[in-house]
């Protein structure tokens, strides 16, 4: 679609795509379409059945499987935001590839990733994650703060710039 947000949210309960899906379904969200990268797939769960749970319309979830690297960078560059909804999280990779493009990040307040972003990435806070009713309610209020403020836009872009330098392979050499 030409107006998207993506995330690279796996079909594991806690990478938290089930309540990415529910925060679509928020209200001032209607119009928003979300691509999903990965496997549709993943022993019993599937993405369909998670959409269908949702209640959002299937033509706004658009999932493109899993693709290049080459393919990924474009589907970043040319996103409004990355949303990295993940209810536990081992490290932020995605959220480094997003600031290499200055797209802006919604992330959730895990420690993995709050680290990873720092000031650069808007952050939501899980509560107590899947049992956590409000939590979709708190990311589209997330999504729809992004989309619809263009100096808060304009400042994740900017400062994911800057903070996405900081992962670089020189740096890291020079650290060890």
């Amino acid at each position: 679609p030409d107006d998207y947000i993506i995330t690279l949210a796996s079909l594991h309960k806690r990478h938290g795509l089930a309540q990415l899906l529910k925060a679509l379904g928020e209200k001032g969200l209607d119009n928003v379409k979300l691509v999903v990268v990965g496997a549709t797939e993943r022993g019993d769960v599937t993405l369909d059945a998670l959409v269908n749970e949702s209640g959002v319309e299937s033509s706004r979830v658009v999932p493109v499987g899993v693709i290049t690297d080459e393919q990924l960078a474009v589907a970043l560059q040319r996103a409004s935001a990355l949303v990295v909804p993940s209810l536990s999280a081992g490290f932020g990779l995605p959220i480094i590839e997003a600031f290499k493009f200055g797209t802006p990040v919604i992330t959730s307040d895990d420690p993995a990733l709050v680290e990873v972003g720092l000031d650069a990435t808007l952050v939501v806070e899980r509560g107590d994650g899947i049992a956590d009713a409000g939590y979709p309610e708190r990311l589209a209020g997330a999504i729809s703060e992004v989309l619809g403020d263009s100096d808060l836009e304009r400042r994740l872009r900017l400062a994911g710039k800057d903070r996405g330098g900081m992962f670089s392979w020189e740096i890291s050499a020079d650290q060890v």
